[in-house]
């Protein structure tokens, strides 16, 4: 019917949050999407993160982090076709980061 049902909540903790003024108010998770293997992965601004979950009955599971360095501003993430590399864009350091990824072994070689 088109609605949309509010099954759970993750708080990202700001302890670790990047040097640029735009990261200083906190995590600021920007863009969701599924992994190839079907989990669901977000990239968060605040945090310069990749996190990766598992929904199960309702419930969010954090299954890894891939951490980005300090201040490039994490926004969006796609994967390779053959689901063993994913491209980071950095929107305040205007990088792009290519990491080898291992969905299985929640395993991340840039």
């Amino acid at each position: 019917d088109g609605k949309l049902t509010l099954l759970d909540t993750v708080k990202h903790i700001a302890e670790n949050l990047g040097p640029r003024p735009e990261q200083m108010d906190g995590p600021r998770p920007h863009f969701f999407d599924e992994t190839p293997a079907g989990n669901l992965v977000s990239c968060d601004l605040g945090n310069d993160s990749v996190d990766f979950y598992h929904l199960s009955n309702d419930k969010l599971e954090h299954l890894a982090s891939y951490k980005n360095e300090s201040g490039f501003g994490t926004r969006h993430i796609v994967f390779s076709k053959d689901g063993n590399y994913f491209y980071v864009v950095g929107e305040l350091s205007s990088k792009i980061n290519v990491v080898k990824f291992d969905e299985e072994r929640w395993s991340f070689e840039s």
